[in-house]
């Protein structure tokens, strides 16, 4: 261990002779010593920092250090596979005229590919019980703290405010921000995202985050998990984008959040405006296999609103490797999204039902061998294509069913006179489709399987059912929102 204040890094030195002296502190040993100063020591950035150092400082009023230049410290692993030790960041305020800490470069190399290997990874770097102050929210480019292709990181007790981007990770995996470390007063306060193959398993756990200007959370992660933290916003000025922004790609978990975010708020003039009009924001390619949102509350008015996918809801995915679910419970207030995998009351509950299917029901096989099957206001969407195309399959495979069935079907179109075509047979069988015309409005649809003159009821040994809708002629889509099954 050495002591940077016998390089002579020093208050009473120039911002050029400290960035000399510190950095010379830190290429003699891997553990420094930030003086206990009473006065700010100001100092030339970037700092370049060592695998494994560490920098520590005698408290975040003890030891207060200022960056004079555009970015304070920086580590950039050499190119290759090689695991590089992070370096431990602890106990001292660093102000900044620009960025303050930058591992791996954000426009680097993430490739592991052979012969065209990019950055290496940093693994386990480590920021405690810093303080970090940017120069303002509208600093173009800056951050408090930036990782790339970084493993394992972990801030805790930290506090970052006044940068563009408090926190930026990018192409990292499991990231944690815990033990209420505070983010505030930035246009984005968490931004993680993926790069080509890295960026999952970041974990917001305790944080409390404030009063940013467009967003508190900003993710293309691939596993992002928020829980038990507190999200504050309820003066000052209009949210510009949504509290959440989530690129959603396999796993997105919110648990157990406090979320002060209010669609409505005080302005600073004390009059009532719209302070977070747009609560979730949900993109990407639709075929998340988890989204969870689960006993998050808030004891202000109620939440903004929830834009998912644009609309256009999400792909009904379900094989061998992925049950895509939605699970939204528990929560201050409902979120429109479009199906919930949870047990709720069937939309026909007098039926005597054998099957109640919808794109909520727990254990359902929904194979879909055409374009994907897509999900919207709770109802399959199923477009018109020919030849099969949009061939579905339904069967409750925890739940087989035998013998004579009737068959109800709640369907509509979006163009009047549509042709929806159901087959019930058995598994793996054949049989004959029966044609059902839809409405533009829900309806119920009843078909009663059985062959011969007279008819005799069809008695299944494993049912299965499948639904297509080749009508190019109508050319509308078929929204199908339940499927009941009684015996006959």
């Amino acid at each position: 261990m050495v002591l940077a204040s016998s390089y002579g890094f020093s208050s009473s030195a120039s911002a050029s002779a400290n960035k000399t002296a510190l950095q010379n502190a830190i290429n003699a040993a891997y553990h420094v010593e930030l003086p206990e100063d009473a006065n700010v020591v100001d100092f030339e950035g970037p700092i370049t920092l060592r695998p494994g150092t560490r920098l520590t400082g005698a408290g975040v009023t003890a030891s207060q250090i200022r960056c004079t230049t555009d970015l304070a410290f920086v580590y950039y692993a050499p190119t290759g596979l090689n695991l590089m030790d992070g370096p431990e960041l602890t106990n001292f305020r660093l102000a900044c005229a620009g960025s303050g800490i930058q591992l791996n470069d954000p426009n680097g190399n993430f490739s592991e590919a052979s012969g065209s290997a990019g950055q290496s990874y940093i693994m386990r770097p480590r920021f405690r019980r810093l303080s970090l102050l940017g120069p303002s929210v509208s600093a173009t480019g800056s951050f408090g703290i930036n990782l790339n292709k970084c493993f394992s990181a972990v801030v805790g007790q930290c506090t970052i405010e006044r940068f563009e981007r408090g926190y930026w990770g990018r192409g990292s995996d499991f990231e944690t921000i815990t033990n209420r470390t505070r983010i505030l007063d930035c246009d984005t306060l968490i931004h993680t995202e993926k790069v080509d193959t890295f960026g999952s398993g970041m974990l917001i756990d305790g944080a409390d985050l404030l009063a940013p200007i467009r967003t508190f959370i900003k993710s293309s992660n691939r596993h992002l998990m928020v829980r038990d933290s507190y999200l504050e916003k309820q003066n000052g000025y209009t949210l510009v984008g949504p509290v959440l922004d989530i690129e959603h790609n396999y796993i997105t978990s919110f648990e157990r959040n406090r979320l002060e975010v209010p669609f409505s708020g005080k302005s600073p003039e004390n009059e009532t405006i719209q302070m977070c009009p747009q609560f979730l924001k949900v993109s990407g390619d639709g075929r998340g296999a988890l989204f969870e949102f689960v006993g998050n509350t808030s004891l202000s008015l109620g939440w903004g609103t929830v834009d998912w996918y644009g609309g256009a809801g999400s792909f009904y995915v379900h094989d061998e490797f992925v049950r895509q679910k939605i699970v939204v419970r528990d929560n201050r207030q409902s979120l429109p999204v479009p199906f919930v995998t949870e047990d709720s009351p069937p939309l026909r509950s007098e039926y005597r039902d054998l099957w109640v299917l919808s794109p909520s029901t727990n254990g359902l096989s929904a194979g879909n061998y055409g374009t994907g099957c897509k999900v919207v206001d709770g109802a399959f969407v199923i477009p018109a294509l020919s030849s099969y195309g949009s061939l579905l399959l339904f069967r409750d495979d925890e739940r087989p069913v035998s013998g004579p069935v009737v068959i109800r079907v709640l369907a509509k179109a979006s163009v009047a006179g549509q042709q929806l075509y159901v087959q019930p047979q058995n598994f793996g069988g054949t049989a004959s489709a029966s044609t059902i015309t839809l409405t533009s409005d829900y309806q119920w649809h009843e078909l009663r399987p059985a062959i011969g003159t007279p008819a005799v009821p069809i008695s299944f040994t494993d049912l299965a059912i499948y639904l297509w809708n080749d009508d190019t002629t109508h050319g509308g889509a078929a929204h199908v929102k339940q499927i009941v099954v009684e015996r006959a």
